[in-house]
């Protein structure tokens, strides 16, 4: 009898935090896991800006950077620098593959052209993987986000020429499944905001 009550205990204890929610679980009362995971982008952001450049970063995209190694988001971020800033008259296209060539990257950035071209491009409203535009904390308080690196769209001269850049990122996965590839795409406007310092914008 001992033993059976034993097991019945361990099953209990096994079966409970599968059923209950996270919070339960830990005994964390309003735990918020989608703005936990929003957070860790957010830090996510701010490091690979400090380090590859708020262009290449607005341009790739953090949630697509955080998929590969330090060394292979450099070569991207090279990249996509490359695109952004080279002969803004045609479109430019840079590519990056891993060395297993199971994932690669493609960056495509459109020839220049006026602000008005891309007043509705879903590129500006689309929400931003990086925690967005700045939100009210507590007291109604403004808190500061990696957004604020990003040029205001209105603000933009409407003189100043921008590109469209557009990142895919393709998941070969195993070469010998006949599932299909998967892909994912993050798109910018970075305008040049003096001769040769573009600069991302957001809406």
């Amino acid at each position: 009898m001992r033993k059976f009550g034993v097991l019945l205990g361990t099953v209990s204890i096994l079966v409970c935090p599968l059923s209950s929610p996270v919070s339960a679980q830990f005994n964390l009362p309003g735990l918020n896991v989608p703005r936990l995971i929003e957070r860790n982008i957010m830090r996510s952001t701010r490091q690979f800006r400090r380090v590859l450049g708020v262009v290449a970063v607005a341009a790739v995209g953090a949630v697509i950077l955080g998929r590969f190694s330090e060394g292979e988001r450099r070569e991207i971020a090279k990249r996509a620098k490359r695109a952004v800033e080279t002969d803004p008259e045609r479109e430019v296209v840079e590519r990056y593959e891993v060395k297993n060539k199971l994932r690669n990257v493609t960056i495509k950035a459109s020839p220049a052209a006026p602000k008005s071209a891309f007043r509705d491009d879903p590129a500006l409203s689309s929400p931003d993987d990086d925690g967005g535009d700045q939100k009210k904390g507590k007291a109604g308080k403004k808190t500061r986000t990696v957004d604020e690196d990003a040029v205001p769209y209105d603000q933009v001269p409407e003189a100043t020429r921008c590109r469209r850049v557009e990142t895919q990122v393709a998941d070969l996965g195993n070469t010998k499944s006949d599932a299909p590839p998967s892909s994912d795409t993050h798109a910018a406007i970075i305008c040049e905001m003096t001769q040769g310092d573009w600069k991302p914008t957001r809406r």
